[in-house]
């Protein structure tokens, strides 16, 4: 963890600092929305040449959803098996 102490002359000092933060990190975001979206997009075109490719290959189309990785544990019966 990064600690900073800085000292301000003013609140007007520390009103524009603030303001400037707050300036930079809403660019941030915007680039980052941004990248999101072309990547949405290319994804979307991706999808689409697959489906195509696939209907040219005669094949079905799978609709691939993540699968979750979550393993069942076996029940505990009551009965138990007895240990020679």
């Amino acid at each position: 963890m990064v600690v900073q102490i800085k000292e301000y002359s003013s609140a007007e000092e520390i009103a524009e600092t603030l303001d400037k933060e707050i300036s930079e990190t809403k660019s941030t975001l915007g680039e980052y929305l941004r990248r999101l979206d072309d990547i949405r997009a290319l994804a979307e075109k991706s999808k689409k040449i697959r489906e195509v490719v696939m209907k040219l290959a005669g094949k079905k189309s799978i609709n691939r959803k993540p699968r979750r990785n979550i393993r069942r544990q076996p029940k505990h019966s009551a009965r138990r098996k007895p240990v020679p």
